[in-house]
């Protein structure tokens, strides 16, 4: 089974950007972002010794104004890409670097302030010749903390994903007991309903057995609670 998704990037023509597209907000305890989405509105594309930029948005007629778009910027210094893509109501900010395992997520609200930000591990992150960005669909790891923010842009809840049976010690231990590459297997975080205990959940392949394998693994202690087949029933 190989997991992977590709997002392929469609980049058109608009006009200046000389305003901040993320504006910091110091408030008196800690520090959040506000996406600014006239400068999206007002980018075009650029491509010069220190950074390349694609634009797209969608203009709607009916509204005489553009609705939505997509935005893409490549800072050619360290290799550092910053995805946006926003409408009238969200907005969503990813920044990665090709070869790296970790994508920053920043989610906005529709007024441009900080909705939730966390970083996301992904396994292994490539960009092919075409631009188009690669990498493992099947992970859905948060790591670090993730913060939770009110429309206000003030700052309401800190979730601790850092566990002792950590994203790193969890590869390791799956690439030396159950497959040779843990960049193919399914991983996802999960609280058990009973416990309220967080859990790991693995999906891999086995070609010994006829249906793929599901591992829950203690996230304290590395200890695996269960190993069966992984069936999905048809509905």
């Amino acid at each position: 089974m190989r997991f992977k998704i590709v997002f392929s990037i469609y980049f058109a023509i608009l006009v200046s950007c000389q305003t901040p597209i993320i504006i910091q907000n110091n408030k008196s305890d800690y520090s959040t972002e506000r996406l600014n989405k006239q400068a999206l509105i007002n980018a075009k594309n650029q491509d010069n010794k220190n950074r390349f930029v694609k634009v797209d948005t969608s203009y709607n007629p009916l509204h005489n104004r553009v609705v939505s778009g997509h935005y893409m910027e490549l800072n050619k210094k360290n290799n550092e890409r910053t995805y946006i893509s926003w409408g009238d109501t969200y907005a969503t900010k990813k920044v990665l670097k090709s070869g790296d395992s970790i994508i920053r997520y920043s989610h906005f609200y529709g007024n441009g302030n900080l909705k939730s930000s966390y970083n996301k591990f992904v396994g292994k992150i490539n960009i092919d010749e075409n631009d188009n960005l690669i990498y493992n669909a099947g992970y859905n790891v948060v790591i670090g903390k993730l913060y939770d923010y009110d429309e206000e842009g003030n700052l309401k809840n800190i979730y601790d994903y850092d566990f002792t049976f950590s994203i790193f010690d969890l590869r390791n231990f799956l690439e030396k007991k159950y497959v040779t590459d843990a960049n193919k297997v399914a991983i996802r975080q999960f609280r058990d309903f009973e416990t309220q205990e967080i859990l790991w959940e693995v999906v891999y392949e086995d070609d010994s057995k006829n249906y793929p394998q599901l591992l829950i693994i203690d996230s304290k202690t590395g200890k695996v609670l269960e190993k069966k087949d992984y069936i999905v029933k048809e509905m």
